[in-house]
């Protein structure tokens, strides 16, 4: 049941949510500044409301075994440190738990990824045409067009590219979140709020994913650049060249629209997947 749970949660919230994720992907890559309403409005007026959800193919394909390894794979550890003496909502236990699930779900993760963020930094509009050792070529814009131009010039490692970067930025996030979302069960217990309140589980994913999101948001600029460059033929930019150039603030690019697709991402989620699994418990 958690594996349907897990899918069911991942379909609804990715289809309700990636509008939000591909205007912080243009605000992460965009070189001058721009606010999450000026981008939106560009993109549904020059492109087309349709362009918002460019990778969307690609984020429901991956995105669903991805979410079930990542749950399946923290509420199994979870119940193992749970049955040697450990509580649910200690620090080793919710870290642990969270930490391999990342990893291991980060093989899904990560070319999904790769492959989104490049279709959501297309134009609807015109067509790309690179250089690539000195013959130009045509990008299409489908997924389809995408694994092929990786698999021919990046190779199969290609679809990891930046795998230890997307650790870097949903580690902390799966580390943090966690932390949060269960020790606020454990205050919702001690002013009688019952952990399995649909209204407690709302507001506590809403919380923890704002927080996550947020503390995540420096390597989720890092990671978005490094995926995308490569597609675009540029140089890729270290963490400490982005300071220089833009100052510290560099890092705060897209963490407002980063948060706005967090918490309605982790509350559809986690409260779709409460609900079923308490369900098949009745």
């Amino acid at each position: 049941m958690i594996l349907v749970a897990s899918a069911i949660a991942s379909l609804i919230s990715r289809l309700l949510t990636h509008p939000i994720d591909t205007v912080k992907t243009r605000l992460q890559v965009m070189e001058e500044r721009s606010s999450f309403w000026s981008v939106l409005k560009d993109l549904v007026q020059k492109e087309s409301f349709f362009a918002l959800y460019q990778g969307i193919g690609i984020t429901l394909l991956f995105s669903v075994p991805g979410l079930c390894v990542y749950l399946g794979i923290y509420e199994l550890l979870s119940d193992f440190f749970v049955s040697n003496g450990f509580e649910r909502q200690s620090l080793v236990s919710s870290s642990i738990s969270a930490a391999v699930a990342e990893l291991l779900s980060g093989l899904f993760w990560t070319p999904m990824e790769i492959i989104k963020s490049r279709q959501q930094m297309e134009d609807r509009n015109e067509m790309r045409h690179l250089l690539i050792d000195g013959e130009e070529e045509t990008m299409g814009k489908t997924t389809f067009d995408h694994i092929k131009f990786i698999w021919k010039h990046e190779g199969f490692l290609g679809f990891f590219s930046g795998y230890w970067l997307s650790i870097a930025v949903f580690l902390p996030y799966s580390v943090v979140y966690f932390i949060c979302y269960e020790n606020i069960k454990i205050f919702a217990d001690s002013v009688n709020w019952s952990s399995n309140s649909q209204s407690l589980i709302v507001c506590d994913a809403a919380v923890s994913a704002a927080v996550a999101g947020l503390v995540s948001n420096v390597c989720d600029v890092i990671k978005t650049q490094w995926q995308v460059q490569i597609h675009l033929q540029e140089d890729h930019t270290s963490w400490y060249q982005l300071i220089s150039d833009n100052g510290l603030s560099v890092f705060l690019k897209g963490a407002d629209a980063r948060v706005l697709w967090a918490i309605p991402s982790a509350v559809l989620n986690f409260s779709i997947f409460e609900a079923l699994k308490h369900y098949e418990m009745y």
